[in-house]
């Protein structure tokens, strides 16, 4: 005659109630540690937006007092100050379009018809008016053909001005970048090269994902936010497009950039 279950039979009908309790707290650490996880990758954006906006907004205040400098120098004729007054609008124009260039993130662009080379010859000579003399740009293209695109105007510039911006810091105040269009059935390709640096093999294959960095750019005073070539990649994708690079370090980087061409819908 038994009175009471053995001592081991006992504590065994507890093991499952300490399984869940180790659940439990395996479950909450988890998500302690995913939490806190989010909320770093949430500080990471946050700073690397705020980078992003001061590499942005760079361009045109530097502009802006270069052309201010320009303006306090003795001697200028009415014709120099009429251009230097002209860059000054266009710096304004820039940052009116950096505000709107944030305001469309995480928003479906609004896309138009559009024209590349004018659009890519709006950007060369924006960049090229802020950038060293001894740098030569050059696009070229097949005037006898049509490049239309269907295209956001403000966010495509903002694409082309940040590559074109990388490769500017990736020189030492001479060089070249050559804008090459090029249409082949359906489809546009953009060329963007450049004799820079270039980019090590081991980081060319990360180059477009958020925060990565290269070690050059982290040993740089010139060094980004890490999410502009990310923003750059989204961009063309919401565009219905791809990008890609190839890269030598010593000799120059190539930013290729697809496409697809305006077709116009056929009436019935």
């Amino acid at each position: 005659i038994y009175f009471e279950y053995p001592k081991i039979l006992t504590l065994i009908s507890y093991f499952p109630l300490l399984q869940l309790l180790l659940l439990l707290f395996y479950i909450t650490i988890a998500y302690a540690v995913f939490n806190l996880s989010r909320k770093e990758e949430q500080n990471r954006v946050w700073v690397g937006m705020a980078k992003e906006t001061a590499h942005q907004l760079g361009t045109p205040i530097s502009g802006i007092m270069g052309w201010l400098d320009n303006l306090r120098e003795s001697g200028i004729s009415e014709d120099e100050q009429r251009e230097i007054m002209n860059h000054m609008e266009m710096d304004i124009t820039k940052l009116q379009q950096v505000s709107d260039r944030f305001s469309k993130i995480g928003s479906i662009p609004e896309l138009q018809k559009k024209s590349l080379p004018e659009e890519l010859q709006r950007s060369l000579i924006y960049m090229k008016a802020r950038a060293s003399s001894k740098i030569d740009f050059k696009l070229i293209f097949d005037e006898d053909q049509f490049y239309f695109a269907m295209i956001n105007s403000n966010l495509f510039s903002w694409v082309i001005e940040n590559v074109i911006r990388n490769a500017l810091d990736a020189m030492d105040g001479q060089g070249f970048i050559t804008i090459r269009l090029v249409s082949i059935h359906h489809v546009n390709h953009i060329e963007i090269e450049d004799n820079g640096k270039g980019i090590a093999a081991k980081d060319l294959p990360n180059i477009f994902d958020r925060f990565y960095r290269t070690d050059a750019s982290r040993n740089s005073s010139k060094g980004g936010s890490g999410i502009g070539l990310s923003i750059v990649k989204k961009i063309i994708e919401d565009h219905g497009g791809k990008i890609w690079a190839t890269s030598r370090e010593g000799v120059g980087t190539v930013m290729y950039f697809v496409i697809r061409k305006y077709q116009e819908v056929p009436m019935k």
